[in-house]
Formats: C-alpha cells, structure tokens, sequence
C-alpha cells in the first residue's frame, strides 16, 4: 500500500469524504497515484485516518462512478488508465492589458452594465418569492406561457398606461430575456432582407447581434437632437433601432419635433421603428416625454 500523505480537517465544512476524494482526485492527475495501482482497503484506510467506514466507502464510490477508480471483485479497488489532461499542468495564459480584481474602495461603479446591489429590497425578494413558492407550487414546474406570465403582463399593461400613457392589452406584452434576445428574435421575424439603421454611436451589444447574425446594418450619425433623419433617408435603410429617452451612450434626451419626424418617416415609408428605453425607469426627467406609441394614440393613428 501507497504511502497517504492526508490531513483530513474536521473543522472543515466540507465533508471529510469529499476532501478524502479530492486528494485522490489530485494526486491521480499529477501522476502522483499512476494508473493500476491499487488503494488501501477501506477499512486499512478509515483506520489510517481515524475515520468511519463509511466515510471512505462513500469517496471510494464517488471515484468509480467518475471512472477515477475501478473495482475488481475479490481483488479491491485500482486506478483505472486515464488519458493524461495536459492542460492541467500548464500555466493559463496571460492577456495583454488583463485587469486585475475591481476595487472594493471605488465609491462609484460606472459599469452599466451592474446594479446598485446593496439597495436591492433583498427581504421584500426572498417574502415574494416564498410566497409565490408556497402559492403556486404546482404552477412552478410547469413551461408556463411562452409569451411570460399573464398576471406579470397584465400588470406591466397597467404601469405601462399609468407612467408612460400607453394603451396596450396584456396579449400585446412579451416577456424576453433582455434586449439582445429581443433583437434576435425581431430578426428572425422580419428576415434577411432588412437592413438595419443604427444609431452611431449607439448601443454596441445590439450592433453585435446583427453582425453575427448577418443582418446588414446602416450607422446613422447623430446631431443635438438625436439619430438623424436626412441620414436615414439617405441610408435605406428600412428598420431603424432608436434609443429615444436616454441615448446610449451620448444620455440626450430626443425632442418631441425628432420624435414626430422620426414617426413620420416609419408611416410614410411603411418601415418598422424599434424603439428601446435606456434606464428609462429611473431617469425622471426622461419620463416627463411620452413614449412615440403614447403620441400615436393621443393623435388617433396606430403603430
């Protein structure tokens, strides 16, 4: 038998059988413990180390039913013949310029991509979610409506009308997975044949999308009132993608007068205009304009 160079730490929270498991695990890789040699018995082992049985009877089936350990009746337990995982031994490599660990000290996270976490209402989550855990337990495992939840839609009709004025019925709301999923979807939808008008600058993630799905794409400038429209007409383009109430990542707010040219292109020219809100939420002085469909509706046409 080996020689088991093995400190198990009980104070550990870790369960001793998985650090007995870990060990061997290890020293299999490096080479340590080479293939067919064969391991102490369980209870030569469980005595060597001052613990139960059954502690090492359950790592010894954990490595055989990971292929680490095979089992040869009335023989014990062998090092099965592993194909050597070079990687393992071999430094990652460095990139160029890589940043190191954020800076815990920053008091101010630019990053738009985070949220603030620490004033998320964390205790009001985990009560709703029990609740609805408790609630709608049978409901939980089941695929749902692919459109999302309807009392979820249904609500979001009611804020939408209540904050932003606009009139929409809860089978008219989609729930998606963030802006990226939607634009992979409109694509799919509309076809390969549109070509796509950007707003330069403008939000990079969504340029990606379109490029690896091999949409074509038209970069319309901006001036001080937002994407403008001559460009666009000029570009052809016969979908165009606006940020109206927090241009990414400029942050102007489009006037009313853009907004109507803009609404008045998308009628003239029977094209699609998308429009996404950019922290519209809790930008207060965006939210005093009414979204494009609210002044659709005010004037009686349709989008």
């Amino acid at each position: 038998m080996f020689e088991i160079t093995l400190t198990l730490d009980k104070t550990n929270k870790e369960a001793l059988y998985v650090q007995l498991y870990k060990y061997f695990i290890k020293e299999i890789q490096n080479g340590q413990i080479k293939a067919g040699m064969k391991l102490p018995s369980k209870r030569k082992l469980a005595l060597h180390l001052g613990i139960g049985l059954n502690t090492v009877d359950t790592a010894y089936q954990q490595l055989m039913a990971e292929g680490y350990v095979e089992s040869q009746l009335r023989k014990g337990y062998y090092v099965a013949d592993l194909e050597p995982i070079s990687a393992l031994n071999e430094p990652l490599p460095v990139t160029e310029g890589m940043m190191g660990p954020p800076n815990e000290r920053n008091e101010i996270d630019y990053n738009h991509g985070r949220v603030d976490v620490d004033s998320f209402p964390h205790a009001v989550w985990k009560k709703c979610l029990n609740n609805t855990l408790y609630l709608q337990e049978r409901e939980m495992f089941m695929s749902g409506d692919p459109q999302g939840e309807w009392g979820l839609r249904a609500e979001i009709s009611s804020y939408l009308f209540q904050s932003r004025g606009v009139r929409c019925g809860a089978d008219q709301i989609i729930i998606g997975a963030g802006t990226q999923y939607f634009i992979h979807l409109l694509r799919l939808l509309l076809g390969n044949e549109q070509l796509f008008g950007l707003e330069d600058p403008g939000f990079h993630r969504v340029r990606e999308v379109l490029r690896l799905e091999g949409a074509d794409t038209a970069f319309i400038p901006l001036d001080e009132s937002g994407m403008s429209v001559d460009s666009l007409k000029e570009s052809a383009a016969n979908v165009a993608y606006v940020t109206p109430s927090h241009q990414f990542p400029s942050g102007m707010i489009m006037p009313i007068t853009r907004r109507v040219e803009l609404l008045n292109w998308a009628v003239e020219k029977r094209v699609i205009l998308l429009k996404m809100i950019m922290t519209g939420n809790s930008d207060m002085q965006a939210n005093r304009f009414r979204p494009c469909r609210g002044w659709t509706q005010m004037e009686g046409s349709s989008t």
